[in-house]
């Protein structure tokens, strides 16, 4: 049997099984059509005979009855096979829901996304938190975020020296907060908390001192940054100066708040040289060590060459 012959066949077989077990449905569905388009020629005819209505009354009558028919022929079409439609209808909805359930992760993530874009929460090079995870964001898709984790802890900006991915769907059930949203200069906060043996006026003159002296330099420049962003997105600058705080903690000690701006890179060595002369002027120590190895560091203990990356 040739490739024609067999299509005519298969053809044959599709037809005599789609009479069997549709024939009533097929019979009314050709009597109604031609009864509706003999009532479409009947009425255009008549309407041709009839020259007492002027052009523009004709063929509105002629459209009107035109879309009469055909909703008709539709309203028809639908009750004559309204079992088989139910049927379909029925699969399409089981297979959407499949579909759904099957891809749910995958919408959400694409949906997290798009709210992301929209929203602009955050971008390759911000320094992000979403709930536990915390670090500099170096890789952004449709599904995932790729961020370099900062630690130990949620007070430090160290690198760990992980990468974190997290599924972009992450983005509809948790906050996102941006931590450099003003450019290269930020406000870092930090806490320290202080035994009850050093007045707490002490502190708040020593750690005052220590972050004029830290961030002082940076006051002219993060002004004008700050100055930009207030005009392009209408928001309040924050001040400048240092802010420190004092806060009741436990019953042996207190808790100083301090904020400062300083830029993006060095959070880190800023809030470590006020914590340790902070320390050193209000716990002077009675058995200093030597000043070699006070003052050491890498390059005592490592060839310069090595640093520079020569063998």
């Amino acid at each position: 049997m040739n490739p024609v012959e067999k299509t005519l066949s298969y053809a044959e077989l599709a037809l005599n099984d789609l009479q069997s077990q549709h024939g009533p449905e097929i019979l009314r569905s050709i009597i109604l059509v031609a009864f509706l388009v003999a009532v479409r020629l009947i009425i255009g005819r008549l309407l041709g005979w009839n020259e007492s209505l002027r052009i523009e009354d004709r063929r509105q009558w002629l459209v009107n009855s035109r879309n009469i028919l055909f909703m008709l022929g539709v309203l028809g079409l639908g009750l004559i096979w309204a079992r088989e439609l139910e049927s379909l209808l029925l699969s399409v909805l089981a297979l959407g829901v499949g579909l759904i359930i099957a891809t749910k992760e995958l919408i959400l993530c694409v949906s997290g996304t798009l709210v992301r874009r929209a929203s602009n929460s955050y971008s390759v090079g911000d320094d992000i938190q979403l709930g536990t995870i915390r670090g500099r964001v170096i890789d952004v898709g449709w599904l995932a975020t790729t961020v370099l984790e900062f630690g130990p802890g949620q007070g430090t900006h160290l690198m760990t020296g992980r990468i974190l991915t997290f599924a972009n769907s992450l983005v509809l059930t948790q906050t996102v907060s941006r931590e450099n949203t003003m450019g290269s200069y930020v406000m870092h906060h930090f806490q320290m908390q202080v035994p009850y043996s050093v007045p707490p006026q002490r502190s708040l003159a020593l750690v005052r001192a220590l972050a004029f002296e830290q961030t002082l330099p940076y006051f002219a420049p993060a002004y004008k940054q700050w100055q930009k962003q207030k005009k392009r997105h209408f928001i309040d600058s924050p001040q400048i100066e240092p802010q420190i705080t004092l806060q009741t903690a436990t019953d042996l000690c207190y808790a100083l708040h301090v904020r400062l701006v300083m830029p993006d890179s060095q959070r880190q060595e800023i809030e470590q040289h006020i914590i340790q002369g902070f320390l050193t002027q209000a716990f002077p120590d009675p058995d200093p060590l030597p000043d070699t190895l006070a003052d050491a560091s890498l390059s005592q203990f490592v060839a310069p060459e090595t640093l520079d990356g020569r063998p």
